[in-house]
C-alpha cells in the first residue's frame, strides 16, 4: 500500500515514532512520519531510532504527532466532507 495505511492514523495518535515504507500520503511530513524507501534504508533506520528512542519520542514530537491524528480522524475528515458539500449547495443530512 503506497498511498496512505488505514492503520497509519492509528499509530499516530499514540504518539510513539512510526517508521514506514513509502507512503505517498506522508512523504512531505518528515516530521510525523519516518519513511524509508529501501530494505537497506529501513534497516538503518531502524537501528537509529531505536538507538535513541527518547529523542524520537520526545514530548514535542508525540504530541505533534498525536494533534496531526486528531486532525485526521475519520469524524474530521466526515466534517470536511460535509462542509464541502454545504459549500456546493447542497444539503447535508448526517
Amino acid at each position: 500500500q503506497l498511498a496512505n495505511s488505514h492503520k497509519m492514523i492509528e499509530y499516530l495518535a499514540s504518539g510513539r515514532v512510526t517508521l514506514a515504507t513509502r507512503t505517498l500520503d506522508y512523504e512531505a511530513r518528515p516530521d510525523i512520519v519516518q519513511m524509508a524507501r529501501t530494505p537497506d534504508e529501513y534497516r538503518r533506520m531502524f537501528r537509529e531510532v531505536a538507538a535513541d528512542m527518547a529523542t524520537w519520542n520526545s514530548p514535542e514530537l508525540q504530541a505533534a504527532r498525536r494533534a496531526f491524528a486528531q486532525d485526521n480522524s475519520y469524524d474530521r475528515q466526515v466534517d470536511r466532507i460535509a462542509a464541502a458539500l454545504a459549500a456546493d449547495g447542497r444539503q447535508v443530512g448526517l
